[in-house]
C-alpha cells in the first residue's frame, strides 16, 4: 500500500500569531503617538516664544531708541516684524517712511499658529492685519495678544512701562500675574523713607 503525502492546505494566523502582531501595533502606538502630539506642541511653544520675543524687542525700542517704532503683522505673508520710521534717502523730499527694522528679524507664523485677537490700550484690532506705534510723548500702548496652536494656546501681555512681556499658557496651573504701575505719590508714600 502506497503511502500519499498528503498536502494540507493552510489555515491562516493561529490565536497566538495574531494576539503578538497586535500587541506589538499597540506598543509602537504607544511610542509614536505622543511624540507626534510633542511635536506641535513644541511648535507651539516656539511660536509663542518667538512673538514675545518681537515684543520685547518692540519694549526694548521703544526705551532706548529716539525714533518712532511699531509693531506689525500682515496677514497675507503671516510676518510680525518691528518697523522704524526713518527718512528715506532714495526719496528726494527726505520724507520719513516706516520701514522694517534692521537689527530685528520678522517672524512668520507657521501655517498652524493663529493670532487671535489683539488689543491695543484695550481697543481690539484686527488679528489678520495690525499697526501698532509708539507715542511721541507719553507711554507705549499696553499689548495684549492671544496666541493658538494645536497643541498650545497662550496670551502675551506687554504694560506700558515693562521692558519684557507676560507670557500665560492655557496649560499654566499659576498664571503670571502683570504688575500693575503705582504712582507713589498718589498713595501719599512721596515722603516715605526707603
Amino acid at each position: 500500500m502506497d503511502n500519499p503525502i498528503r498536502w494540507r492546505a493552510p489555515h491562516g494566523f493561529t490565536l497566538m500569531e495574531v494576539i503578538i502582531v497586535v500587541a506589538i501595533l499597540a506598543l509602537l502606538a504607544a511610542m509614536v503617538v505622543p511624540r507626534m502630539s510633542g511635536i506641535s506642541r513644541q511648535k507651539g511653544d516656539v511660536a509663542i516664544e518667538s512673538a514675545a520675543s518681537v515684543l520685547a524687542s518692540f519694549a526694548f525700542h521703544d526705551s532706548t531708541g529716539g525714533m518712532p517704532i511699531a509693531l506689525s503683522f500682515d496677514g497675507d505673508y503671516r510676518q510680525l516684524e518691528l518697523q522704524i520710521l526713518e527718512p528715506d534717502p532714495s526719496s528726494g523730499s527726505g520724507r520719513p517712511s516706516w520701514r522694517v527694522h534692521p537689527f530685528t528679524q520678522p517672524f512668520t507664523l507657521p501655517d498652524d499658529v493663529e493670532i487671535t485677537s489683539i488689543t491695543s490700550d484695550g481697543e481690539p484690532l484686527n488679528p489678520d492685519d495690525f499697526f501698532i506705534t509708539t507715542r511721541s510723548a507719553g507711554d507705549r500702548p499696553a499689548i495684549e495678544m492671544t496666541i493658538e496652536s494645536p497643541g498650545q494656546d497662550a496670551v502675551i501681555t506687554l504694560s506700558p512701562y515693562g521692558l519684557a512681556p507676560v507670557v500665560n499658557r492655557r496649560t499654566d496651573k499659576f498664571p503670571i500675574m502683570v504688575r500693575e504701575r503705582s504712582d507713589l505719590d498718589d498713595m501719599g508714600l512721596d515722603r516715605e523713607d526707603w
